[in-house]
């Protein structure tokens, strides 16, 4: 086990006595980040570097949570303000402040590099347990949990090396079950996937879920993966667009939300019509699927459920110390015109 890293470690990294580390780590915060205290705006900014760099956690924290119990739980969302996370974290706020719990919330932004930083953060506040939607399956960035008694619920997405978490996942298997065979009883065969290129545990079951599913209807010759960055343009996916149907190309099953409402748009913009030329079973409702004509079929997750069994899951292992457990969601597909038989 590490030595773990003390106020004196964080005042020699900053070249500062440890009374001026303390003064930064009790100061309130204004607006734009800097701490109201006794302590200039540059040396208060070393020290919060050396924190940072150290990955300090104040005993004070330590202890609450070993200890006791802060009445805090943090959730880590990969984007707080996507419809599909913001809806989740909601309804978790509502449920905790029913339950007598502050939520803290935060966002990886799809980088696994921000969730390491993300979790000392709480950590540092104080938290009694954490809800994740990890951006990866590396299990690096959650050292810092190790070694502390910390219940950690993985929400949608999983982290399978790490032990003794809770895990409230989606059935994927049936998921592209529902998706492809939606596509294939309209009479669509060129089915493709068209996805993300991301190491998230979910993009790999429904890439390795959409295969299998083709394969068992005799369509594995058609089956094809079209993968894009996370970060695609516009142009790039019209592009990517352009080339399928080019190689005649009928349906897309699109695995996330973010990138079916791209995709729709992208069709849009290339003049192709939904479902006529490009027919599409998207991922997770969207409040812009009201608006657009055809309405999108899609793979549904009530977000409710999804919030309120990760929660009871959470609280059961902050309260009653429950070990981790796994808990897998069955899926709907919501039918709209998005996938009908195109017109003759």
């Amino acid at each position: 086990m590490k030595r773990r890293v003390t106020i004196k470690d964080v005042a020699n990294e900053a070249g500062v006595s440890t009374a001026a580390v303390s003064l930064v780590l009790h100061a309130r915060f204004d607006e734009d980040g800097n701490p109201d205290c006794r302590i200039g705006k540059e040396t208060a900014a070393k020290i919060l570097e050396a924190i940072d760099r150290l990955h300090y956690i104040p005993s004070g924290a330590a202890a609450q949570i070993s200890n006791g119990r802060s009445g805090n739980i943090g959730v880590i969302t990969a984007d707080i303000s996507s419809n599909f996370f913001s809806d989740i974290c909601r309804h978790i706020e509502n449920m905790a402040f029913d339950a007598g719990y502050n939520t803290l919330f935060a966002s990886t932004d799809e980088k696994p590099e921000r969730l390491e930083k993300v979790i000392y953060s709480m950590i540092r506040l104080g938290v009694d347990g954490l809800i994740i939607v990890p951006p990866s399956t590396d299990a690096s960035a959650l050292e810092a949990l190790e070694d502390r008694d910390i219940p950690v619920v993985f929400l949608e997405r999983d982290i399978p090396d790490y032990q003794g978490a809770s895990r409230l996942l989606l059935d994927n298997a049936e998921a592209c079950r529902l998706a492809v065979n939606e596509l294939y009883d309209e009479g669509y065969r060129r089915i493709e996937h068209l996805s993300f290129d991301m190491d998230i545990s979910t993009i790999k079951e429904k890439e390795s879920g959409y295969f299998h599913e083709m394969e068992k209807l005799g369509l594995s010759s058609l089956a094809k993966t079209r993968k894009v960055s996370q970060n695609v343009t516009m142009a790039e996916l019209m592009e990517v667009i352009s080339q399928a149907k080019t190689e005649g190309t009928e349906a897309f099953f699109i695995p996330t939300n973010r990138l079916t409402i791209q995709t729709i748009t992208a069709l849009a913009k290339l003049g192709l019509n939904v479902p006529d030329d490009i027919a599409i079973v998207g991922f997770d409702r969207h409040k812009f699927f009201d608006v657009y004509t055809p309405y999108i079929s899609h793979i549904y997750q009530d977000t409710k459920e999804l919030a309120g069994r990760s929660f009871d899951m959470l609280v059961d292992m902050i309260e009653n110390k429950a070990p981790g457990r796994l808990e897998m969601l069955k899926p709907q597909l919501i039918k709209g015109g998005s996938s009908i038989k195109k017109s003759l």
